[in-house]
Parts: C-alpha cells; sequence; structure tokens
C-alpha cells in the first residue's frame, strides 16, 4: 500500500508579500529620485533654468511619494 497526500483545493499560501511590496516601494521611491536630483543637478552645473517639464516632473514625483508612503503606512 502506498499513501498519497490528498491534492489540496484552492491556492496554496506560502507566506505574505509584504516585503515584496516594500521592496517594489522602495525601488519605486528610490530610482526616480535619483535621476530628479541628477537632472535638476545637471540643470543646475549648465546654469539652465528649470521650465514647465521640470516643475512637471518634479510634481509628479511628489505625487509619486505621497502615493508610495499612502501604500506603505
Amino acid at each position: 500500500m502506498s499513501t498519497a497526500a490528498a491534492p489540496t483545493d484552492g491556492p496554496v499560501h506560502h507566506g505574505s508579500h509584504a516585503h515584496q511590496l516594500i521592496a517594489a516601494s522602495v525601488i519605486a521611491i528610490v530610482l526616480p529620485t535619483v535621476f530628479l536630483v541628477l537632472r535638476l543637478l545637471a540643470r543646475h552645473v549648465l546654469r539652465i533654468r528649470l521650465y514647465f517639464d521640470d516643475w512637471l516632473i518634479i510634481i509628479a514625483w511628489v505625487n509619486s511619494w505621497l502615493a508610495s508612503l499612502s501604500i506603505l503606512c
């Protein structure tokens, strides 16, 4: 006689996905921050003033910060 395990009904959960959510949120915060700082630094070094598109990028960056913080809190 062989003892076979009965198949389970439905999906098997192996734990929480909180660490994946936190890692994705950190990446979604850190990468845009680095790119924004580099862009603003390049504008400063080249003595180019900020234009409309730069302000839109800054507003979008703030919005992404607020969205990520609302997910994490």
